[in-house]
């Protein structure tokens, strides 16, 4: 039976792409779901012209099979089931394996998606249903191979995207191509990648894991996660945990400049406690701050006070014409707080909304709108179960948050998303949208879509 902590610590490496332990999920060659005869939409996973521009996009998903639902800007559906792992149109190479997100930041026109099993990504335009292409970020084979496990893409320009390779290729003779623990550069007008690189090899650090053996001092490699642009830099948030997960280093975040791929690294709290910092988002409303959120860190899987001592939420302030950044504001669980690190959602310049994640067969997830200044906590909703609540979308201007529920809906087993009105000062329930239930694929993730 999994503990409090263990739970809590489990709930943050799931957001690290195929779980982030090596665990991997089988590519879902017959179709989508385990779910009977599809029923709506009348041709699932087609990949058909949108009549309107989507709003959201919502990533469904039993952990083997994916499909992706689109929302318009006011959270009514436009497609069920837009494309999924049974889609094979032309263009596909690959079709979506388990383990799917898309980018942190979208693009205006263009779903993408980043295939973490399968080291894929994916780019189809909305208003035809054309794919752009798909491009590999695993360049080698053989002994070079490695599970890139491409975390968040970010686009400067047309012919410029950094996907960030979460994986770390551990064979020394591997070309600089094939080593990740890096960012590498695709032309998403072409889909091939470019040939740049940044490595954050120099962001590696060291940790000390406790064997049966006693302490053991291994290399915590930087482990970039979550990607955000400010100005002409890249905002890079490093999660720092070595090859089995079993030590970590103090989180950071590197700052890219995008003018000559130089690299510079910012610690995220004075006493290097912070640990697991995967989350990177713009803050709306304001240009030049990035909420990163650090989930903690307990490699025994037993000592919640542990966790709480190492999570943690931070913006970080980023001059988009220097590069020159610094923490503005952070928040940091005390004795009684929810422990609300995962899946955060910045809201505006001091407040996010965050999931405090139960436990299974004992608690439920809790989604919390949090105060980073005056750290005030209120929940805006109360799982049923753990592992429900995944992550949210939050459109400032239409006053929107998408929350999705694997427990929500009609339907048992389909999940859906909720859909709450409000700001800051707080959020009430609006309509519950369940989409495509027949096929019994959870909604795990929401993502705005303009």
């Amino acid at each position: 039976m999994m503990t409090t902590s263990a739970h809590s610590h489990a709930r943050g490496l799931t957001a690290l792409g195929a779980f982030a332990l090596g665990f991997g999920f089988a590519l879902a060659a017959a179709g989508c779901g385990g779910g009977g005869n599809r029923a709506a939409p009348a041709e699932p996973c087609a990949l058909g012209g949108l009549a309107a521009a989507p709003g959201f996009a919502v990533i469904a998903t039993d952990y083997t099979s994916t499909s992706v639902g689109l929302l318009d800007g006011a959270a009514r559906p436009l497609a069920e089931s837009w494309i999924c792992s049974g889609t094979t149109a032309p263009g596909l190479s690959a079709t979506l394996s388990g383990d799917v997100v898309a980018p942190t930041e979208s693009e205006p026109g263009v779903l993408t998606l980043l295939d973490r099993n399968a080291g894929v990504v994916t780019r189809v335009r909305y208003d035809s249903g054309e794919v752009v292409g798909q491009v590999g970020v695993q360049a080698g084979a053989g002994a070079t191979a490695f599970q890139p496990n491409p975390y968040d893409m970010v686009q400067v320009d047309a012919q410029s995207a950094w996907v960030a390779r979460f994986g770390v290729n551990l064979d020394p003779n591997a070309a600089a191509e094939d080593r990740g623990n890096d960012l590498v550069e695709i032309d998403p007008s072409t889909m091939t990648r470019t040939g740049r690189r940044v490595s954050f090899e120099a962001q590696n650090g060291t940790g000390t894991a406790q064997t049966d053996d006693g302490p053991v001092e291994q290399t915590v490699y930087a482990r970039p996660a979550a990607v955000a642009k400010v100005g002409g830099f890249l905002v890079v948030a490093l999660v720092r945990m070595s090859e089995d997960f079993q030590s970590s280093a103090s989180g950071q975040v590197a700052i890219v400049d995008l003018s000559d791929l130089s690299v510079a690294a910012i610690a995220l709290s004075d006493d290097g406690t912070l640990r697991n910092c995967q989350t990177a988002a713009p803050v709306p409303g304001v240009a030049d701050e990035v909420a990163v959120g650090c989930t903690g860190f307990d490699p025994t899987f037993a000592d919640e006070a542990a966790v709480r001592a190492s999570a943690g939420i931070v913006f970080v302030k980023v001059d988009g014409q220097t590069g020159a950044a610094s923490v503005v504001e952070r928040w940091r669980p005390a004795a009684g707080d929810a422990i609300s690190v995962v899946s955060v959602t910045p809201i505006d310049a001091t407040s996010v909304v965050a999931v405090d994640p139960g436990v299974f067969g004992e608690s439920a997830d809790r989604l919390f709108l949090l105060d980073v200044v005056t750290r005030a906590q209120a929940i805006v909703r109360n799982g049923t179960s753990a592992f429900s609540i995944g992550q949210p979308a939050y459109d400032a201007d239409a006053k929107l948050l998408l929350v999705p529920d694997a427990d929500a809906g009609a339907v048992a087993g389909a999940g859906a998303v909720v859909v709450y009105g409000g700001d800051a000062a707080g959020f009430t329930k609006g309509a519950t949208v369940q989409l495509a239930a027949d096929l019994a694929l959870p909604p795990r993730a929401v993502y705005r879509a303009n």
